[in-house]
């Protein structure tokens, strides 16, 4: 990567919320990101804050073991 502490700082914040998330920890996941979040999912359209929330918490009640693994290979910083 041309921009290593970037590259580092991403790689860390990917890191914590993998954990958050693998730990269902959303009180964590929800102090990870800004309240003014807008967020556009492919599938389901534009998502604030409050409703990316509501997501995560449905993903894990209804997917109790469901895993994010990060794989630092992939991860590019341009």
């Amino acid at each position: 990567s041309s921009f290593p502490e970037l590259y580092e700082e991403i790689a860390k914040m990917d890191s914590i919320f993998f954990s958050a998330f693998n730990n269902k920890d959303i009180k964590s996941i929800e102090n990870l990101f800004s309240k003014d979040l807008e967020f556009y999912h492919d599938k389901g359209g534009f998502l604030n804050y409050e409703q990316n929330m509501e997501s995560s918490r449905r993903l894990f009640t209804n997917n109790p073991n469901v895993t994010r693994t990060l794989l630092k290979e992939t991860l590019e910083v341009y």
